[in-house]
């Protein structure tokens, strides 16, 4: 049980040291995504503003 608590422990400080930047592929593949969702007739308008600000969060209208 202390090495299981160990463990988690140490998972969460190296988390924490992990940039929070996206990695540029994923960037590119999830933008595209995104976008395409935006612009996709039939989502639902909430499910077009989810994709939208999460677009804007990754910054793929930069």
């Amino acid at each position: 049980m202390e090495n299981l608590t160990a463990a988690c422990i140490v998972l969460v400080v190296l988390s924490g040291c992990v940039t929070r930047a996206p990695v540029p592929e994923y960037k590119q593949i999830r933008c595209k995504q995104l976008l395409q969702r935006t612009e996709y007739p039939a989502l639902r308008e909430i499910q077009r503003v989810q994709a939208r600000t999460e677009a804007v969060q990754l910054g793929c209208y930069n």
